[in-house]
């Protein structure tokens, strides 16, 4: 894989490491970009489209995941990102012991991946925060109190416009409450994980 690489993207924030990975990797048919966070690595990603990407292993833990997301490491630890960059989906509301079962399910459907779980309407508007800027499936869990679910789908709505909304229900005054605020698809608690494949199959579409 790094023989091929003609594009390589360094991503550190020390310039005494990028200097001597430069050196070290650098070559007349080669290509070297530098980063020095988790957000720049992704926007020079962006632009450079690099056959291989070198993040820190020392980055912060945020950045770290930023830029774990996007594309998978081969086996020397070089990142490959030729493999799409997989969709995440973060649960908001749901009791904790929902995330388990949910991060199981969502492991078997790619190309999503679960992406973690909050309690509260003003956690799952961090965890939103702290994603990457690229397709996103939220779904809200009615388990929250109606006004705290209904405005995390309008927010999504009105802030996220290409977060794709999904609403867990267990009544028909939810279903309703939901639809009106921006749900783009709606299950009811209990649901098959069949109905589930199939809203996902539409948001990967």
């Amino acid at each position: 894989m790094l023989a091929a690489a003609h594009k390589i993207l360094i991503a550190d924030d020390s310039p005494e490491v990028r200097e001597a990975l430069a050196g070290l990797l650098g070559s007349e048919d080669r290509e070297i970009h530098f980063a020095t966070t988790g957000l720049e690595c992704l926007a020079r990603a962006a632009e450079t489209h690099p056959d291989l990407i070198l993040p820190d292993i020392m980055m912060p833990e945020k950045e770290r995941m930023l830029v774990s997301q996007p594309a998978k490491l081969d086996s020397s630890g070089a990142r490959d990102v030729s493999v799409p960059a997989p969709i995440p989906l973060i649960l908001v509301g749901a009791p904790p012991e929902f995330g388990d079962s949910w991060r199981a399910v969502i492991r078997a459907k790619p190309p999503f991946e679960f992406a973690g779980a909050a309690a509260t309407h003003a956690q799952g508007l961090e965890l939103l925060a702290a994603l990457p800027p690229c397709r996103r499936v939220v779904v809200v869990d009615f388990s929250l109190s109606m006004s705290e679910a209904t405005a995390m789908l309008k927010g999504l709505r009105d802030q996220w416009p290409q977060a794709r909304r999904l609403a867990l229900v267990s009544t028909g005054v939810q279903q309703m409450a939901a639809r009106a605020a921006g749900a783009e698809a709606v299950l009811f608690r209990g649901f098959d994980v069949a109905e589930l494949n199939s809203v996902l199959d539409d948001f990967a579409s």
